[in-house]
C-alpha cells in the first residue's frame, strides 16, 4: 500500500517535471526567437542605412565626376577664347589697314593723280591684306568649329557616326591652347577610312584627360621635346586606340591605383584624382570597352583602349 503511494508520488513528480521542462523549453525558444527577430530587425535597419549611404556616395561621386568634366570644359573654353584673340586681332588689324589703303586709293583716284605705280602698289597691298585677313579668319573659324563640336558632344552625350581621324584631329585642334606654347607636340596616326557609331563626347573627354595627364605629370619640368602619340586602328569589329607619351613615366608603385577615384600625386597642387577614373569609366561603361596601362620599360606612359565599332 505504501509502495503504491510512493510510486504514484514519483510518477506525479515526473509528470510535473516534464510539464515545467516543456514550459521552460518553450519559453527559452520564444526568448531565442525574440532575440533573433530583434537582431534580424537591427541587421535589416543597418543594411538599409548602408544602402542609403552607398547611394549617397554614388550620387556624390557622380556629381564630382560631372563637375570635373565641366571644369575641364571650362578650361577648354578659356583656352579657346584666349587663342581666338590672336587670329581675330590680326584679321581686324589687316582689315583696318586695308580699309585705310582703299580710302587713300580712292582719294588719289578722285584727285586725278592716280599713277600706274600707285595702282600696282595698291593691288599688291590689297592681296597681302586680304590674304592675311582670310588666313586668320579661317584659323579662327576652324578653332571655333572644333571647339563647338567637342563642347556639344561633351554636353549632349548623343551617339552618332563619326570619321575617327577627323574627329581626333578636331579634338586636338580644340586642345591646342593647352600645349602650343610648350616644347611638346601631338602626333596622330589613323587611317582616313575608320567610321564608327559611338559616343564622340566620351572619346573627346578621354583624349582631353590623357593629354592633360601628360602635361601635368609626364612633362612637368620636362625641358626636352615631349611627344604625345595617338594611334588608332580597326581590328575586326573593334577599335584599338593607343595613347602614349615619352615623359617621365608612371612609378611602379602607382600603377595598381592609376584608375582609382580620388587618387592623385598632385593633391597639394589642386589635383582631384578623378581624371583617369573618368577615363576608365568612359571606356568600360560608356564605350563598352577595355583599357590597360602599357609597360613603361622604355620610359613614358601608355594606355591601350579597345572598344566596339558600335558602342
Amino acid at each position: 500500500m505504501v509502495g503504491g503511494i510512493i510510486l504514484s508520488l514519483l510518477l506525479l513528480v515526473l509528470a510535473i517535471n516534464r510539464y515545467y521542462s516543456k514550459e521552460r523549453s518553450e519559453l527559452l525558444l520564444q526568448g531565442k526567437q525574440a532575440i533573433l527577430e530583434h537582431q534580424a530587425s537591427e541587421i535589416q535597419l543597418a543594411n538599409t542605412e548602408l544602402q542609403e549611404s552607398l547611394e549617397t556616395l554614388r550620387r556624390t561621386q557622380t556629381q564630382l565626376v560631372q563637375a570635373e568634366k565641366m571644369a575641364s570644359l571650362g578650361t577648354l573654353v578659356a583656352g579657346v577664347a584666349h587663342e581666338l584673340n590672336t587670329p581675330i586681332g590680326v584679321a581686324v588689324t589687316a582689315a583696318s589697314t586695308l580699309h585705310g589703303k582703299v580710302e587713300s586709293f580712292e582719294n588719289d583716284y578722285k584727285a586725278g593723280g592716280l599713277k600706274k605705280s600707285t595702282l600696282e602698289t595698291f593691288i599688291e597691298q590689297s592681296k597681302i591684306g586680304a590674304d592675311l585677313t582670310l588666313r586668320n579668319l579661317e584659323r579662327a573659324a576652324n578653332l571655333i568649329q572644333s571647339f563647338k563640336q567637342v563642347a556639344v558632344d561633351q554636353t549632349s552625350d548623343n551617339k552618332r557616326v563619326i570619321n575617327l581621324k577627323h574627329y581626333i584631329e578636331g579634338v586636338i585642334t580644340s586642345l591646342e591652347p593647352k600645349w602650343k606654347t610648350t616644347n611638346h607636340r601631338i602626333e596622330i596616326e589613323c587611317t582616313e577610312m575608320i567610321e564608327l557609331e559611338t559616343y564622340p563626347g566620351a572619346i573627346a573627354q578621354i583624349i582631353t584627360n590623357l593629354v592633360d595627364n601628360s602635361l601635368l605629370h609626364g612633362f612637368q619640368g620636362f625641358t626636352e621635346l615631349g611627344t604625345m602619340r595617338i594611334v588608332a586602328e580597326k581590328t575586326d569589329d573593334r577599335i584599338m586606340l593607343t595613347y602614349s607619351d615619352n615623359g617621365r613615366g608612371i612609378p611602379p608603385e602607382i600603377l595598381p591605383r592609376i584608375f582609382d577615384p580620388f587618387f592623385t600625386t598632385k593633391q597639394a597642387q589642386g589635383g582631384t584624382g578623378l581624371g583617369m577614373h573618368i577615363v576608365y569609366n568612359l571606356v568600360t561603361q560608356k564605350l563598352g570597352g577595355e583599357i590597360r596601362c602599357l609597360s613603361a620599360d622604355e620610359g613614358g606612359a601608355g594606355f591601350r583602349l579597345t572598344f566596339p565599332l558600335m558602342s
